[in-house]
């Protein structure tokens, strides 16, 4: 029929904590309800969102609190990365007791990467851990950061240094919200689509390099990048070993994002990191797929290189990263579809890498 909506598809995550569905298509908020009445003992929700998102998303999600009986408490942080902040999380945290939330109840984290981050942050800390629910509205949000239970803080030495590991207890990413998001916002998003297609699903690249993101293809991109996401949490989820693998392209892509001030977006440095672990894993005699992520991006109007930025900058903030472990590591491909962590990295590998990104 003609403006039916398409269905919901569902991918399952099994952690230790049990098993949680990831909900992808048109009205997929409209089980926050069902999912809302299996929690015992809610009285109380803190619906967790920022300016950056249109009002009816929190509004809905009230609506279906309401109706599984749940009071909603609508609470609202600062936008951008800024936010991303122990000063952020504390108020939250202020503001849930004030609100009267017991360990009971719930957090609803409605938006984009930061917002998810700084509730799930909250969630796993107020009394010891209170459910979760994840309603991402960005694209990023959707295939990534929402799923897999890590939240992350920034503090002044780096992106994501304060965090824990706190898996919700559903997510629901209902794809009429990127109808609203700015093509800027879509581009990043694909950026993590893309490093799915490099280092588990190459079926990506290619839709990628024939077909428009949109519609079923769209679909069809979120729900095989939220199943390698999956299988990877399923199998490591505590970043111990093969998890460090969705790390592709972001050693450097965080620390471009700290030293630009966060004025590049994630996505954006993300895809330029992934040129420069391609040409690192080059310089090491691995698989050559630098020409063809150069010509994807470009496709997906992502960077493929930045300049004016400082070269010892950039390495003194990769030193602070939270995955530095006795030395630099980072993810390569030893062939498509076959990442792998390296260390112990030769200096000139890593300068003519980043020459060959713009960082001179």
């Amino acid at each position: 029929m003609i403006g039916e909506a398409r269905p919901l598809r569902r991918v399952d995550v099994a952690v230790s904590s049990g098993t949680y569905p990831v909900l992808v298509g048109e009205d997929a908020a409209g089980s926050l309800h069902d999912v809302l009445s299996g929690l015992n003992g809610l009285e109380r929700v803190a619906i967790v969102t920022d300016a950056h998102v249109p009002q009816s998303w929190p509004e809905l999600a009230a609506g279906e609190s309401r109706e599984a009986g749940a009071e909603p408490l609508l609470l609202s942080i600062g936008g951008g990365e800024a936010s991303k902040s122990t000063e952020a999380v504390s108020e939250l945290l202020e503001a849930m007791a004030a609100g009267g939330l017991h360990r009971r109840d719930a957090v609803i984290a409605v938006g984009g990467g930061v917002v998810g981050d700084v509730a799930g942050f909250a969630a796993a800390t107020f009394m010891r851990g209170i459910p979760l629910i994840q309603m991402p509205t960005t694209l990023l949000a959707m295939v990534d950061s929402s799923i897999g239970g890590k939240t992350g803080l920034n503090l002044r030495a780096g992106k994501n240094l304060v965090g824990a590991f706190h898996q919700p207890v559903a997510v629901l990413a209902d794809t009429r919200a990127l109808t609203t998001l700015p093509q800027r916002e879509i581009n990043c998003g694909l950026a993590e689509i893309v490093k799915y297609g490099f280092i588990a699903a190459p079926r990506i690249l290619e839709l990628l390099e024939i077909s428009e993101p949109e519609g079923d293809v769209l679909d069809e991109l979120i729900v095989t990048s939220i199943r390698c996401k999956a299988k990877t949490v399923e199998a490591d989820e505590r970043e111990q070993a093969s998890r460090a693998h969705l790390n592709f392209g972001h050693t450097l892509g965080h620390a471009l994002e700290t030293v630009t001030g966060h004025s590049m977006s994630h996505g954006e440095a993300i895809a330029v990191g992934m040129v420069f672990a391609l040409l690192l894993g080059r310089e090491l005699g691995l698989v050559d797929l630098v020409d063809r992520a150069r010509r994807l991006l470009r496709r997906l109007d992502l960077p493929v290189e930045i300049q004016g930025v400082d070269r010892d900058a950039v390495l003194n903030v990769m030193q602070k990263d939270k995955k530095f472990s006795r030395g630099l590591r980072f993810v390569v491909l030893r062939e498509l579809g076959a990442p792998e962590v390296v260390s112990e990295v030769p200096d000139a590998a890593i300068t003519e890498s980043l020459e060959g990104v713009g960082i001179n």
